[in-house]
C-alpha cells in the first residue's frame, strides 16, 4: 500500500465509535505496566508517542456516533499495527533513484525533507512527564496575570492538577482486573477515564485548568489534520470529554507536554499581549539557564547579560549567560526558536531557516564572543546589574552552548 492508501484506510477504521477500545488496548499494550514489564519490552514492537497522538488525532476528526455491527476491535487492532509499520517505510527515500543518479556530496543524502520529518515522528519524547510540570510555572512567572484574567488558570496549579490526575489512573491501572469477557471493554475504557468529580474533588481551582486543556468529542473539529506535521487538536487539548462530566485521558504525558507549550501559543494568539509575552519567554528562558549554571560554576564566576563593547558607544555583541573556570569559559547563548510548522511537515527551506535562526546565528554570535574573551584588553565589558563589574579574567580557551 502506498501512504494515500494507509491514510485512506486509517481514516476509514478511525472514524467508528468502538475505535476508542482500539485506541485504549493500544495504549494499555504499549505504554503501561509495572517497572520490570516495561523495561523490557521491545520498543520496535509497539507504538511511540507521536504514533499513538496521530491515530488519536484522526480519530477525533472522523468521529462519528455511527456504530457499525461488523466491527472487529480485535482485527481492527492487528490490522493498526501493520497499517503503522507500512506508514513508517513511507518516509523512507527512494535510494534506487539516488544510486541512479548519484551526489557529487555526501550530504546530499541527508538533504531530504522526508528524512527529517521521519526523525522528529519517531524520535523519543523531548522531556519526561515531571520535568515539564516541574518548570511550568517559572516559565509563565511573569504571565501570571494574563492566566488568570483571560484563561482562569491559577498558574501555581498546574503541577498539581496534572499530578493528581495522573495518580487517579495510576490507582485505576493498578487494580485493573479482566474477570469476564463481557466486561472487558467496559473496563478497559473505565481505566483511562475519570469523572468531573473526581478531578475537582481536590481542589476547585482545577475546574478552570480543566476547561482549557479538554475537547468535547462531540463537535466537529481537527479537520484540517490530515497528515503529520499538521496541526492536532490534541497537542492543546489532550483531554477528551466523551459525555458529560466522563472524561478520557488515555496518554496523561499529553498533558504534561500541552501544561507545558500552550499557555504560549495562547498569549501568542492575544495580540494586545504578543509582544509582552515574547519577550517574557526570551528573559525567562536567560533566567531559567543562570540558575542552573550558577548552582555548578558559584555566583562569583557565573554572569548574565554580559554586553561586550568596543567603544563606550559601540556594541560588538552579547552574552547572554557566561560561566568561567580558571582560564576557560562557557559561552551559552540561549534561544528560544521553535520548529514551525513548515519544518514540521519535512520543508527543507524551512528546516535550514529554522536551523540558522536557533543554531547557526547564536553559534556565529558566541564565536564573536570567544575572541572578544580571549582579547579582553582590546574590549569592555558591561553587566547590566553591576554598574561596576570589572573584567579580569584570563581566557584562553571558550565553548559555546
Amino acid at each position: 500500500m502506498n501512504k494515500e492508501q494507509i491514510l485512506e484506510r486509517l481514516n476509514e477504521i478511525t472514524s467508528n465509535t468502538n475505535f476508542i477500545y482500539v485506541l485504549s488496548a493500544i495504549v494499555l499494550k504499549d505504554f503501561c505496566g509495572t517497572l520490570s514489564e516495561l523495561s523490557s519490552k521491545n520498543v520496535r514492537e509497539g507504538l511511540n508517542n507521536n504514533e499513538v497522538k496521530f491515530l488519536m488525532g484522526l480519530w477525533i476528526k472522523n468521529w462519528t456516533n455511527a456504530q457499525e455491527t461488523d466491527y472487529d476491535e480485535l482485527k481492527v487492532f492487528d490490522e493498526v499495527y501493520s497499517l503503522m509499520e507500512q506508514f513508517h517505510y513511507t518516509f523512507m527515500p527512494d535510494l534506487s533513484k539516488m544510486l541512479e543518479n548519484p551526489s557529487e556530496s555526501q550530504f546530499d543524502f541527508f538533504n531530504n525533507g522526508l528524512m527529517f520529518k521521519e526523525t522528529m515522528f519517531y524520535s523519543g519524547t523531548g522531556a519526561y512527564d515531571y520535568q515539564y510540570t516541574k518548570w511550568v510555572t517559572e516559565k509563565y512567572k511573569y504571565d501570571t496575570d494574563w492566566l488568570s484574567k483571560s484563561k482562569s488558570i491559577n498558574l501555581s496549579k498546574l503541577p498539581d492538577f496534572y499530578d493528581s490526575l495522573k495518580t487517579l489512573q495510576q490507582t485505576k491501572l493498578n487494580k485493573l482486573k479482566f474477570d469476564s469477557e463481557h466486561t472487558f471493554k467496559e473496563k478497559l475504557l473505565d481505566v483511562f477515564c475519570l469523572s468531573k468529580e473526581d478531578i475537582i474533588e481536590k481542589n476547585e481551582d482545577f475546574e478552570g485548568i480543566l476547561k482549557n486543556f479538554t475537547l468535547d468529542i462531540k463537535q466537529r473539529q481537527n479537520q484540517n489534520f490530515k497528515d503529520v506535521g499538521d496541526f492536532n487538536i490534541l497537542s492543546e487539548k489532550p483531554i477528551i470529554e466523551l459525555a458529560e462530566g466522563k472524561y478520557f485521558l488515555p496518554m496523561p504525558y499529553d498533558l504534561s507536554e500541552a501544561i507545558y507549550e500552550s499557555p504560549f501559543y495562547w498569549m501568542n494568539s492575544d495580540k494586545n499581549y504578543r509582544s509582552k509575552a515574547q519577550y517574557n519567554r526570551g528573559e525567562i528562558a536567560e533566567e531559567i539557564t543562570y540558575k542552573i549554571i550558577e548552582k555548578i560554576f558559584g555566583v562569583d564566576n557565573t554572569f548574565q547579560n554580559l554586553i561586550i563593547k568596543k567603544s563606550k558607544s559601540t556594541m560588538v555583541t552579547d552574552i547572554d549567560i557566561l560561566a568561567i573556570k580558571n582560564d576557560k569559559a562557557i559561552i551559552f547563548q540561549v534561544k528560544s526558536k521553535k520548529l514551525t510548522a513548515l519544518s514540521k511537515k519535512g520543508n527543507i527551506e524551512s528546516i535550514q531557516s529554522d536551523f540558522k535562526k536557533a543554531v547557526k546565528d547564536a553559534y556565529e554570535q558566541g564565536l564573536t564572543a570567544a575572541d572578544c574573551l580571549k582579547s579582553s584588553n582590546d574590549f569592555q565589558f558591561v553587566l547590566k546589574s553591576e554598574p561596576d563589574f570589572k573584567f579580569d579574567f584570563d581566557i584562553k580557551k571558550s565553548f559555546i552552548f
